[in-house]
């Protein structure tokens, strides 16, 4: 079950900056499945699907006209992260992944109708993670990855006939974590990680008549792995990673240009890994992790003018005591205005939990209950924005 506190406190964002910027971001319902990371996604019609990560084979659709997650039939393949999703038609796939110590090199295929996973043929390039894909027409396409070793390899999937056949390697390389998508009969590798120490941001694009792979402009945004992306229209983008900092960062390419723009940032907690994917002119991104998994879950409309307040805003919270024998208090410092104010407690694992509550003003009391001893955490979110987040010890 469950803990969101709705609390009228107001926040005081210290040394905020606000900048208008084109693209405007929508705090949607928190992924079903729970706080997670390293998932997998794709969208088929005006639905989007979001399953496994770390530790889970949950599978979760999320309808754009009603905001509603509904719980669907867990994933074929087990739990597993970093798999690679994308869609055909009516149908939707989940390929590859890792679950300590194994690499998996399996493909499955989702009907939403049926509601049910069918195993289809296994990848031919050798069991990996990290891979990276989209799909052009009626075809699927993955490569690169790790096992550990970085790959550069690239493979198709023929949904007619169930078949894979290798097409050109990568040009850029070996490389792990990075960010694909596609626009018309075009495929896009970019950023990622070629070695263990090399964080990257060049960008390549892939023609499906030729066979052929051609670098373009590189990524304006700063060298990282683990971005969440997707294209709409005639259009790509990416943001989010982690390179030599976290990023919240958001940006999008136009092939006709060449070129990038950046737009406004993403407005939850910078953050990798989360998962990306578009329904007709507006794109998504949810769930990823830094420190602990996130389940938040945000909608991009690229065309519409939003405000861009990333850049020093700061919030100050107090929980005594801490570590926790029994209760504890949180106290959200500097508030002014009415502002509601959301309190969300997580086990280690991502698992939202249920705590008896009371309220006193700026502060938050809650009881321990029956939980063992060990690590939670906690987030404070304000006007659709993460402001805060911690630890608790429980001795």
């Amino acid at each position: 079950m469950s803990l969101k506190y709705k609390l009228l406190f107001p926040v005081w964002l210290c040394g905020t900056v606000s900048l208008m910027g084109q693209g405007s971001w929508t705090l949607k319902s928190p992924y079903g499945g729970g706080a997670v990371s390293y998932a997998a996604g794709f969208s088929i019609g005006t639905k989007g699907y979001i399953g496994t990560g770390a530790g889970s084979n949950a599978f979760w659709e999320w309808d754009q006209s009603t905001n509603v997650w509904t719980q669907k039939v867990n994933f074929g393949g087990g739990a597993r992260a970093g798999a690679t999703g994308f869609s055909i038609g009516n149908k939707g796939y989940f390929a590859l992944g890792y679950a300590n110590p194994v690499y998996f090199n399996d493909l499955w295929e989702y009907d939403p109708v049926a509601n049910n996973w069918i195993q289809k043929s296994n990848f031919p390039g050798g069991a990996r993670a990290y891979a990276s894909g989209f799909s052009i027409g009626t075809k699927g396409y993955v490569g690169l990855g790790r096992d550990p070793a970085n790959k550069s390899d690239f493979w198709e999937w023929d949904q007619a006939t169930n078949t894979w056949s290798q097409k050109a390697v990568f040009s850029g390389g070996i490389r792990s974590y990075a960010a694909g998508f596609s626009i018309g009969a075009k495929g896009y590798f970019g950023t990622g990680s070629d070695t263990a120490s090399s964080i990257l941001n060049d960008f390549w694009e892939w023609d499906q008549l030729t066979n052929s792979w051609m670098q373009k402009a590189f990524f304006a945004g700063q060298a990282r792995i683990s971005p969440a992306a997707f294209s709409i229209g005639t259009k790509g983008y990416l943001g989010t990673g982690v390179g030599s900092i976290l990023f919240a960062d958001f940006w999008e390419y136009n092939p006709a240009t060449n070129s990038w723009i950046q737009l406004t940032s993403f407005p939850g907690a910078a953050r990798y890994n989360a998962v990306g994917f578009s329904i007709g002119t507006k794109g998504y991104v949810g769930t990823g992790s830094y420190l602990m998994p996130y389940s938040d879950f945000y909608e991009l409309d690229p065309t519409a003018i939003g405000i861009d307040d990333q850049s020093t805003a700061t919030t100050d919270v107090t929980v005594f005591p801490n570590p926790v024998s029994e209760s504890a208090t949180l106290v959200v410092h500097g508030l002014q205005n009415n502002v509601p104010v959301e309190i969300s407690f997580y086990d280690i694992s991502g698992k939202k939990l249920s705590l008896e509550t009371n309220r006193n003003s700026e502060s938050f009391t809650f009881s321990r209950g029956n939980l063992p001893a060990g690590t939670y955490l906690y987030q404070v979110i304000s006007d659709s924005k993460m402001i805060a987040e911690g630890k608790l010890l429980f001795d």
